[in-house]
């Protein structure tokens, strides 16, 4: 009978606290889960396209696949040159730059599509381009680049080939991640992915590097071993990709923790300010306390009455606070990590930490409201006002001194004492000051 006589009397104002729960907690709920996904972003991409090492020659080695501890050898024939694009900001750096052939079976696991679409293999026209020369260059989809391959004539001192073929104009249907180009502290590696039809028209006259991406029986852990085995396979050398994604997760990491400062720092804030509301809510609510006592209810009744009203609006605000924090994942993750994740700028649902956080939401809001049910629960009895507390009273006389209207009197003092309701203050002031932390905490990202 009080849960439902409150509930028709106060139904705004609950609606105005599980609102309130919902706001707060979904931006808990929202920095929680962006860096839960922030951490897993590198980890996950590597898992689906990453390798351990790749190994450099310039001869083909059909024998590194029957090397011990090696799993996979996807090779990858590379053409290099100089390279120019109109639309570019600046221009293509012609030494880090390769044109690669993968087979078209093994593109898909090397590399993920960012934009745009794959190439036609049929075509040695259509390039992929590294998600590097977008960001550093300019190059989009639809980019046309004009390349000059180095020959093999050329590279034993004759004259550049200035034939078609060696200088192709290759346009850009897509722009694509790989892991060897999230920069891990070493060059930049700047990659165009070219066709079957491309490999077919110039590999017979170009200058190739042979690269080898090499997966691992056991990972990292055979690292050492590879590089001695392969020494007689003549190998120029290799390139530890696990060492380089480690480099990448640390650079990653600091903007993972500025996440969990921030939604730690967010839940503090909640917290005081829900604690808040609750307490002006059971305040408000004891209005009635003596008429109900008149007709029987117990103080337990009470007190029940008012936690019921607390499971309802935790569970409608924790509700709602799951539905912002998935509206908001679009937004997160951010920098090098937001390549990483597969669809990034689609919603995204993290049952591993919104799940447990709504349960926590819930059980935070029952916990903050639990002390004022039981003290509003009390029977009223008769007190005397309180006299008002010496700081109150010296900042009121400082303030008539100045000339203060007595509106402004009657407010500053309500703002610092605990009237006849008993309206907590500290809880506001808490919150207050934790919301201005979080704000001015916001997650960082470490330059790579």
């Amino acid at each position: 009978m009080v849960f439902r006589g409150r509930l028709r009397q106060h139904w705004t104002s609950w609606l105005a606290l599980s609102v309130l729960v919902a706001v707060a907690g979904g931006f808990v709920l929202a920095a929680a889960a962006a860096a839960h996904r922030t951490a897993a972003a590198f980890p996950g991409f590597t898992a689906r396209h990453g390798y351990d090492a790749i190994a450099y020659s310039g001869q083909p080695l059909p024998q590194l696949a029957r090397v011990r501890h090696v799993r996979s050898v996807t090779p990858v024939p590379a053409a290099f040159g100089a390279a120019r694009c109109a639309s570019c900001r600046k221009p293509i750096d012609a030494n880090n730059l390769l044109i690669n052939e993968v087979p078209p079976r093994d593109l898909p696991r090397m590399v993920m599509l960012l934009s745009g679409r794959m190439p036609r293999q049929s075509d040695p026209d259509e390039v992929l381009a590294s998600f590097t020369l977008a960001r550093e260059n300019g190059v989009r989809v639809g980019s046309v680049i004009r390349a000059q391959l180095a020959s093999l004539a050329q590279l034993q001192g004759g004259p550049a080939d200035r034939s078609p073929a060696m200088n192709p104009v290759l346009r850009v249907v897509g722009i694509v991640a790989a892991e060897s180009e999230f920069p891990s502290g070493s060059s930049p590696h700047y990659d165009l992915y070219a066709t079957t039809a491309f490999a077919t028209a110039v590999n017979h006259r170009a200058a190739l590097q042979r690269t080898y991406y090499v997966r691992f029986t056991r990972g990292a852990a055979d690292m050492a071993g590879f590089d001695s085995r392969t020494r007689a396979l003549n190998v120029y050398g290799s390139y530890d990709l696990d060492a380089a994604a480690s480099a990448v997760e640390s650079s990653i990491r600091p903007q993972v923790v500025g996440w969990y400062v921030l939604a730690a720092l967010a839940a503090l804030a909640a917290l005081a300010v829900i604690g808040q509301a609750m307490a002006r809510q059971a305040a408000a609510e004891r209005a009635d306390h003596p008429a109900l006592s008149a007709l029987g209810v117990r103080p337990r009744q009470l007190m029940a009455a008012s936690l019921a009203r607390a499971l309802v609006t935790g569970v409608a605000g924790a509700a709602l606070a799951v539905l912002l924090a998935v509206l908001a994942s679009p937004l997160t993750p951010v920098g090098e990590a937001r390549i990483a994740v597969p669809s990034p700028g689609s919603m995204s649902f993290e049952p591993a930490v919104l799940l447990p956080g709504a349960l926590a939401l819930l059980a935070a809001v029952l916990a903050v409201a639990a002390w004022p049910a039981v003290r509003y629960a009390r029977l009223l009895r008769t007190h005397p006002q309180p006299a008002a507390a010496p700081a109150v009273v010296a900042v009121g006389r400082a303030a008539a001194r100045a000339g203060l209207p007595a509106t402004a009197l009657v407010g500053i003092r309500h703002a610092l004492e605990r009237g006849r309701n008993g309206q907590p203050v500290g809880t506001a002031l808490l919150g207050t000051v934790m919301a201005v932390a979080a704000l001015a905490r916001p997650p960082c990202s470490a330059p790579a």
